[in-house]
This record gives structure tokens, sequence and C-alpha cells, in this order.
């Protein structure tokens, strides 16, 4: 397993919790696909939450240069977490 890096911090609402710091941290798995894993946005433990994806699912992924939260928002929606800002 490689890793690759994190999103962006976002307060988030999901898996029975609300209004947590959460980040996804990524790696590259030895057989291609990449594995999200949602971690705290302020000590990087491990939270509830993951994703496995191929590599065009991965590839697919927002990513925009000057918009790193629509790629952050788009993980951790994967992994079971929805931002606090666009919870209805």
């Amino acid at each position: 397993m490689k890793f690759i890096g994190y999103t962006i911090g976002l307060e988030c609402n999901g898996h029975g919790r609300i209004g947590k710091m959460v980040t996804i941290e990524i790696n590259k798995n030895v057989d291609g696909t990449y594995r999200l894993n949602a971690v705290s946005g302020r000590n990087l433990a491990s939270m509830q939450g993951s994703a496995t994806l191929t590599p065009e699912q991965y590839d697919n992924l927002p990513n925009d240069p000057y918009n790193d939260a629509a790629r952050a928002i788009a993980m951790l929606k994967l992994c079971g977490w929805t931002p606090m800002a666009l919870d209805d």
C-alpha cells in the first residue's frame, strides 16, 4: 500500500456522529485500486467509513485544482460522511 495524501478537512455529519472534522486518507493498493479511509481532521485518528475504488472510479472524481472542496466532498460521501453545510 502506498500513501497518496489527504483531502482537506470539513465539518461533517455521519455514522451517528454530528459535527466532526473529517478528512479522507488516500492510499493506493498493490493491485492498483485506491483505498479511502475517514480520519479525524484534528489528529488523523481512524474514524468509521471507508471505500475501495477502481482506478477508473478514482480518475472520475472531481479534480479541479481551484476547488479542493469538490473532491473532498465526493470522497467523504463515498465513506458515509456529509459536510454539515450540505445537510438539509
